[in-house]
């Protein structure tokens, strides 16, 4: 796979209006498989960004840990907001 992914995306939703995102993924950043990918999302009422590191677990396809962070702000009219978020993630297959 190469080194790094680019996506673009548009679209309109009768909740959000005209909408579009961008995202960036940098590949192979150790040779153990880590990897960190970035998303912009912008509409006529909410703007998105979230980060987030990947590290594959003992399993790497069946599990990896993740640390996000992001920022998401809606202006509806009155109900205007800005959320900051940050975490840890462990994911796992199960069957």
């Amino acid at each position: 796979r190469k080194s790094q992914l680019y996506t673009l995306g548009l679209g309109y939703g009768t909740d959000t209006g005209l909408r579009a995102s961008l995202g960036y993924e940098l590949r192979h950043i150790s040779p153990y498989g880590d990897y960190f990918q970035t998303v912009v999302q912008a509409s006529q009422i909410q703007q998105n960004f979230q980060a987030r590191y990947v590290i594959p677990g003992k399993n790497p396809v069946k599990e990896n840990y993740s640390l996000i962070g992001g920022i998401q702000t809606n202006e509806p009219g009155e109900g205007r907001y800005r959320l900051f978020s940050t975490g840890i993630n462990y994911i796992t297959e199960i069957l």
